[in-house]
């Protein structure tokens, strides 16, 4: 369905097994972020305008997510929410 689909009474949504546990981001180590600060619990990263944190999707790249997991791969372990690489604060695009 589209988004913003109205659901009628007696309608059966099913959702497939890839949308309830997303794969995590790939890392990119292409991509080059600018960081303010590290240190051993800590990474600061300079985020440019219109640069994604977060993928939407698996195979998205290009964003602070895939920077994180190609420069510090433990990031993947950090947090609650596949996908963020440990991310806690974030400004989007």
């Amino acid at each position: 369905a589209r988004k913003g689909a109205l659901l009628r009474d007696g309608d059966v949504v099913e959702i497939a097994a890839a949308v309830r546990s997303p794969a995590p981001p790939a890392a990119d180590p292409g991509l080059a972020l600018p960081i303010l600060y590290e240190d051993g619990a800590l990474i600061a990263v300079d985020k440019p305008a219109g640069c994604p944190s977060v993928a939407l999707r698996g195979d998205d790249r290009g964003t602070v997510a895939n920077f994180l997991l190609a420069h510090a791969p433990e990031t993947a372990a950090a947090g609650d929410r596949v996908g963020e690489a440990g991310l806690v604060h974030r400004l989007d695009t």
